[in-house]
């Protein structure tokens, strides 16, 4: 039978690691919300250029556009990428 001491350490593990998964959750929900809103405006720029429009607005929205989405990815990838070095650096029975 596992000691107290290593059935709090495993539990704290499961709260920690369900948190880490949490946060990755909403990174990932905030990329598919800022694709959806990317790709809205990306479609209306583009529309503008086929209709002929000359301005270099329409430019300036697809790259923060493009901007935008490559941010969230960034931002995934960091939540990632620490929720792993988090767990892996955090103490728990084996």
């Amino acid at each position: 039978m596992p000691s107290p001491d290593a059935i709090a350490a495993d539990a704290n593990f499961a709260m920690i690691a369900q948190a880490w998964a949490i946060a990755a959750q909403d990174a990932a929900a905030y990329l598919h919300n800022v694709e959806i809103i990317a790709t809205a405006a990306m479609g209306m720029a583009l529309e503008a250029l086929a209709r002929g429009a000359t301005g270099g607005d329409q430019t300036q929205v697809l790259r923060a556009a493009q901007t935008m989405v490559a941010n969230a990815e960034q931002n995934l990838q960091q939540i990632c990428t620490q929720a792993g070095e988090a767990l892996k650096e955090f103490p728990h029975a084996p």
